[in-house]
């Protein structure tokens, strides 16, 4: 059964895109699927499509429902999209964009489509909640923060302003840098959703604004 993809929050025409997070897709498979479901599903004018878009292959761009307004001789599919200044109109039954082939830009069927938006509020939620889980499993020693830290007395500074500015008790300080340090870890390198790379001091403002 067909989603009603464009009754979805997040998908609808007057959402911005800038307020959601789409589940980034792999568009290789995407391009096996929407060939193998064309095999047994020739496209018609009128179906339902959703365009797909990148944005330098590590975020993706709010998906265009649409619908397939023409069918070339050549089998094209042909629709109206918002990606159409990267990519052109036509696309395989393939779902690869025909002016753009090895672009950022191609076609499913909505069928194939599944993924629900979420707000980037609830994705940083559940993001901390994981992440706070699995630094509470085992906190770091003392010994490890100072050497991740550059020495003893970085440690204490860092101690002392969480104690102070946040009014924290020593060992709760302790626990939250260790938490810090934890998630360093696990994400410093990797890009958040706007493509920066996440770094130590990043981390840091997060954990501490909240």
């Amino acid at each position: 059964m067909m989603l009603e993809l464009e009754k979805i929050r997040g998908l609808e025409g007057g959402d911005n895109w800038m307020n959601w997070r789409y589940k980034m897709r792999d568009k290789e498979a995407d391009m096996e699927a929407t060939r193998e479901y064309h095999k047994h599903n020739p496209p018609e004018v009128g179906d339902v499509v959703v365009v797909l878009h990148t944005a330098s292959h590590h975020t993706m761009m709010k998906p265009h429902i649409t619908k397939i307004v023409a069918i070339t001789d050549r089998g094209r599919i042909v629709v109206d999209h918002d990606h159409e200044a990267w990519a052109g109109k036509s696309f395989w039954k393939s779902g690869q964009n025909c002016k753009a082939p090895t672009g950022q830009c191609w076609l499913i069927p909505a069928e194939l489509y599944r993924d629900i938006p979420m707000t980037h509020e609830t994705e940083q939620r559940q993001l901390s909640e994981k992440y706070k889980a699995e630094c509470d499993d085992e906190q770091l020693t003392i010994s490890e923060m100072s050497k991740m830290l550059g020495g003893a007395k970085e440690f204490v500074n860092q101690i002392n302003t969480l104690i102070l500015d946040f009014k924290l008790t020593k060992e709760q300080a302790k626990q939250h840098l260790s938490r810090e340090l934890r998630s360093e870890r696990l994400l410093a390198g990797k890009r958040n959703q706007f493509g920066k790379r996440i770094d130590r001091q990043m981390i840091r403002n997060h954990s501490r604004k909240f």
